[in-house]
Formats: C-alpha cells, structure tokens, sequence
C-alpha cells in the first residue's frame, strides 16, 4: 500500500509541475515501482523521459526493465542505443551478457561476462562482485562447475557473510554431488537475504520441500505473493513439479501453460513438466508432434534433454530425479 500511496503522490507531483522537475519525478516512480515489481509502470515512466535517447544510463535501465518483462529484443536494442551514446559503458554490456544468458547462449554469456571483468580493472567493488556471480550462474548454466567454484570459493574469501554467495555454492555442491559441503554452506546462510522462489526450489532439490508438509495450492500462492514477477515462471514450475508428484497432471499442466516466463530455460523446464502431465494424461502422446519438445529432446538443455526421453520411455521416476535437480539449474 505505501509503495501505491507514493507512486500516487509522484504522479500528482507530476501534474501540478511545470516540467523543470519531470526527469526527477519520473525517476522517482520508476525506483518506486521497480522495487514493487511493477515493471509495466516503470516502462511507461522511462518512456515518458523526454531525452532518453540521449542518456546511456537512462537507456541501459530501460533494458533491464525490458528484460524483467521478457521482451529480449526490446531490451537488446536499449542496451546498444545506450552504447552508441557512450561506447563501453559497463552496465550496458552487461545487460547484453543477461541477454545472451536469459536467451540460451551460455557461452557467450560467458565471453562477455569475462571481458567485462578483464577489460575493466576499475570497477567497483560492488559491480565486481555482482559481475563474477553472474559470470560463475554462466559456467553453471554451461556446466562448468570447476570454474564456477573457483569464482565462489574466491567471493566466500572475501564476503564470508554474503548469505547470496553461500546460497549459490550450497546449490553447486548439490548439483556435484558434494551433499556434505553443500549442507554446511546451506546451514550459514541468513534464509531472509535469499529469494524464496529460490529457496523453495533449493528445498525441492535436496527433497525438504515445505510443499509436502502444507496445502501446496496456498503454500504455492504465499509463494508467488511474495515473489518478483520475473520468478512467476520459477514458483509455477516449483508447483508444478509438486503437482505431477501427488498425481494432479491437469493441475501441473494449468500450471505451466498459463505461465510467462522471461528466460528461455525456464520456458523449456516448464515444456517438459507440461509433457510429464500429458503424457500421465494420455499414455500415447508422443512428443516429436510437439515441435517445442521435439526442439528440447534434440538440443535442449542436459537435463531436460534427458528427461524428456525418460517420460517417452515412460520411467517417470528418473524424469523426477532430472527435474528435481532443474531447480538447482534455473534458479539463479
């Protein structure tokens, strides 16, 4: 309600201005609604700057705003108009690796993230930081766990209290089979600084999810309340996996198909559950009339891939070890 109440008073501020105070005003109810998650509000704030095109910093958080929308194309040409107004601006570039990330390309995300931490020594520490995370969820996404630790175990020596940097060495470790060292990781970590989305898919991984022990449709909706709408496609996909594990297929199948999702991943993960369900629903189903999953059983993603040619053999109990580990993959 505050965050309503003060978006309401910036727009009556806007009203009543004689324009010398717009950009201010404007920026003010982006901040506002970025923090509620109401990206569509922010979009229409930032478009109402009047020299935006002129503004490399202006125009780089447009297309983040683009890319919590998932409208990557939006979101790309943003970050090159503002590289054209100022050629190597950092947040820019670094907009264009999640681009590359959210759409699949790993390896290039990779490369960029890389050269934007050799080519900048004079970044700051916070930017540092956030930039080496991000290039270690890369290696992971790419299954290169060796690099993506040595990253972690380098941010663990120097922020021991960052419960983020922990949280993503806990869901390394699972995914290595390091069942010991991921736990101990876990147990250090303060659960209020870790996405819930997040946590809960942790949860579901190691096979503590707090979905068995209560009403998942409530649990789920707590959930999706207090989550962004970037991780709309994380929760449902969280529910449901539940969902096809208690028998309810045409509750996993609403589930997923009602779903925007922003990354690519996230959208795959979602097909094959969709394809768990249907396939419990109608045993004769079979995916290569799908072009989605036929796409994802040829090149998709390791585990997905994988799993996909589980249910088409129907060893639904491998496809459920496969997508329990897929919540340890696209939760960043």
């Amino acid at each position: 309600r505050k965050f309503d109440e003060a978006v309401e008073c910036f727009g009556k501020a806007i009203d009543l201005d004689d324009g010398s105070n717009l950009e201010y005003l404007n920026l003010e109810i982006i901040r506002v609604s970025m923090s509620r998650g109401d990206y569509e509000k922010a979009l229409k704030s930032f478009l109402d700057i009047p020299d935006i095109n002129d503004r490399p910093e202006h125009l780089s958080s447009l297309g983040k705003v683009y890319r919590k929308l998932g409208r990557i194309r939006d979101a790309r040409n943003a970050y090159w108009r503002s590289l054209v107004c100022e050629p190597n601006y950092i947040p820019a570039e670094a907009g264009l690796a999640e681009c590359v990330k959210q759409t699949g390309h790993y390896q290039k995300a990779i490369k960029r993230y890389s050269n934007i931490l050799k080519s900048n020594e004079q970044l700051s520490e916070h930017a540092s930081k956030v930039y080496r995370l991000a290039l270690s969820f890369a290696y992971r996404l790419n299954r290169n766990f060796e690099p993506s630790k040595t990253i972690l175990q380098q941010l663990i020596d120097e922020y021991p209290k960052e419960s983020n940097v922990r949280f993503q060495i806990a869901k390394l470790y699972t995914i290595m089979g390091r069942t010991a060292d991921a736990r101990e990781q876990f147990g250090q970590i303060e659960k209020r600084d870790v996405s819930m989305a997040a946590l809960e898919l942790y949860y579901t991984a190691i096979g503590k999810s707090r979905f068995d022990q209560r009403d998942s449709e409530e649990y789920g909706d707590v959930i999706l309340e207090r989550s962004a709408p970037e991780e709309y496609g994380l929760v449902n996909c969280n529910r449901a996996f539940h969902s096809i594990r208690k028998g309810n297929f045409e509750r996993a199948r609403e589930l997923v198909s009602t779903t925007v999702y922003v990354d690519s991943l996230e959208h795959d993960f979602g097909q094959v559950l969709k394809f768990h369900a249907i396939k419990n629903l109608n045993s004769k189903f079979n995916f290569k009339s799908d072009p989605k999953i036929a796409r994802i059983a040829k090149r998709g993603y390791h585990n997905l891939r994988l799993a996909v040619h589980a249910i088409a053999d129907d060893d639904f109990d491998h496809a459920i070890e496969l997508e329990q580990e897929m919540g340890l993959v696209v939760a960043g």
